[in-house]
This record gives structure tokens, sequence and C-alpha cells, in this order.
């Protein structure tokens, strides 16, 4: 959606619905609600009809630390690993 303070379900569901299919959030955006409102809209839909794409901040925790986070992701279903 391309702001951090669009947390209207409402605004989600009709992108969605207009064929809107990568949704980018972040931990970080609205302190987490932000993905679990993602969650209460995309549940029910189709997994094959939306892709989510997240961040994960770890720059102070050091590469082992990283590493445990990707991990945990990665339980979660298909997950792709970018970093830069």
């Amino acid at each position: 959606m391309g702001v951090q303070q669009s947390d209207n379900p409402n605004l989600l569901r009709a992108a969605l619905d207009a064929g809107i299919v990568h949704l980018d959030t972040g931990h970080i955006y609205s302190r987490g609600r932000n993905e679990e409102m993602i969650g209460g809209v995309i549940k029910g839909r189709p997994r094959d009809s939306f892709v989510i794409a997240t961040k994960v901040k770890v720059i102070t925790q050091g590469l082992a630390q990283s590493c445990r986070v990707v991990e945990r992701f990665s339980q979660r279903g298909p997950f792709v690993c970018c970093c830069t």
C-alpha cells in the first residue's frame, strides 16, 4: 500500500479483491499490528492468491542470531531469504 499508517482491513480487502497480490509488511509497521491485520484479512483466502514480503532487522544481534530468526520464518512455509 506504500504507507505505514494504512491499518484499515477494508482497504486491504479492496486491494486484494482488485487483484493486488503482493503484500509488503514488516514487524516494525504499527508495532507488529500490521502483520496481525494482514493475517486476519487473508485468513480463508487461497494461499496461492497472494505473496507476502516481510523484513527482519537483525543488525545488532549478529550473524548467528540472524540465522535463527530466518530459520523460524522458514518453518512457516515457503520462504525466500534475501540479504543485502
